[in-house]
């Protein structure tokens, strides 16, 4: 393959870096050429870090006229690297490009890996051998007129497994709110068994999640320690030790605070949960808190996105990728709830709201208009793309919003209802 890239650069006078890309046969891996592009490409940092060579230095070089420092024979991949591509995208809505101001920003930084290669620091990753290229920071923004790539996150280890669980470290403890993002969609593609097996193809997305990405499968011990940190930082900031009631989804919890461990109670049986070296980092003036923890011996990451309103527990929790939503207070308060009465929104389905920042193209209703189930009512335009909203239900058109050249943000009001 490499032959037949050289030949063709050779066969056209290209004398400069470039990437020819094939398609390799499933069945007798023979391969067949699909394009030349004459750059570098977004994955050129894996073939950095497993030849130890900087291509865009020596891609500069050539363009000055010097000659390459070395040959192919002189360069033997070492190591084994792997680059997600982090986008402000909607997975659970067809990735959907989703622009907006970045509240909470702050890059993996893993623990220093022994193994690493030293010349790896010149080419920019890090002492756990992880590297991220991006273009911007918090307080930032990522605007709708341009790709919505947020960085490039590439690991790099001695081995394919050793690599692929350092990329799932380094997305636990990348930290990035106010823009939906594609980390949790990242995480489950790497922690599919294809993958994990290298069995790939370009139909393995379509493939793994038939009917689009809704979310990764959620593990029972993932879900027991996002609880057990919840229930930590509850007893720790409020001074009580239990007994303390967690609502994690639709099941109550019952928990208890001793030495140290988390206690859950289910009649007469008792888990306990170990949590120890608690670091946390505060991003984005509080509106995230990466946590870090030792639970049951090992080491795991949690973000902490707020505190829910009545002020007593922890309301969502991202662990494994997963967003955990829970509530935790104090049993008496849990035996109570059921006494009160719960909000009932009176008027939803009433209006359309913007899914996501963008610019409005086209309305296709007025005042007055009566509508069907699944007619079309606008087009949002967000990085190049078209968004058709739809009418969820028969109503009649009470007030549009907006007009055509609007730029919107995310839950603006756009279309009012009124019963038909």
């Amino acid at each position: 393959m490499g032959e037949q890239a050289v030949a063709l650069a050779k066969k056209v006078g290209y004398f400069s870096a470039g990437t020819v890309e094939f398609l390799v046969s499933e069945a007798d891996r023979s391969f067949y050429f699909l394009e030349m592009n004459t750059r570098l490409q977004v994955e050129h940092p894996i073939t950095e870090a497993v030849s130890g060579t900087d291509l865009m230095q020596m891609m500069f070089a050539v363009a000055d006229g010097e000659k390459l420092s070395l040959r192919q024979g002189d360069i033997s991949p070492v190591g084994w690297a792997m680059e997600s591509r982090v986008y402000a995208e909607d997975p659970r809505q067809g990735f959907v490009p989703f622009p907006g101001a970045v509240r909470a920003y702050r890059e993996p930084r893993l623990r220093p890996d022994p193994d690493i290669p030293s010349n790896l620091r010149e080419l920019h990753f890090d002492h756990a051998g992880v590297r991220v290229d991006s273009g911007i920071d918090e307080g930032g923004k990522v605007q709708l007129y341009y790709d919505p790539m947020v960085s490039k996150l590439i690991c790099y280890g001695l081995d394919r497994e050793t690599t692929r669980q350092k990329m799932l470290q380094a997305l636990d403890s990348y930290v990035i709110h106010g823009v939906k993002n594609n980390l949790e969609f990242l995480r489950a593609l790497m922690s599919e068994p294809a993958f994990i097996e290298g069995k790939t193809t370009t139909a393995f997305i379509p493939q793994t999640w038939k009917n689009g990405f809704h979310g990764a499968p959620k593990e029972k011990a993932a879900q027991r320690r996002a609880e057990a940190l919840a229930v930590w930082m509850y007893a720790r900031s409020a001074g009580d030790t239990g007994p303390i009631s967690l609502r994690s989804g639709d099941v109550e919890v019952e928990a208890e605070m001793e030495a140290g461990n988390v206690i859950f109670l289910d009649g007469e049986q008792r888990q306990v949960v170990h949590i120890d070296k608690v670091q946390e980092t505060i991003c984005g003036g509080g509106v995230v808190t990466l946590v870090e923890a030792v639970v049951n011996q090992k080491l795991e990451s949690f973000q902490i996105l707020g505190r829910d309103r009545k002020g007593w527990g922890v309301t969502e929790i991202i662990h494994d990728g997963i967003p955990w939503h829970m509530n935790v207070r104090p049993k008496s308060v849990a035996n109570l709830e059921e006494f009160c009465a719960a909000e009932v929104d009176e008027h939803a389905g009433d209006f359309i709201r913007a899914p996501m920042p963008g610019s409005v193209t086209s309305i296709l209703v007025s005042d007055g208009d009566k509508v069907e189930p699944e007619q079309e009512l606008l087009v949002l335009e967000a990085m190049k793309m078209q968004n058709i909203l739809r009418s969820d239900k028969r109503a009649k058109v009470k007030k549009v919003h907006c007009q055509p050249g609007d730029i919107v943000s995310q839950d603006s009001l756009l279309i009012e209802f009124m019963d038909s």
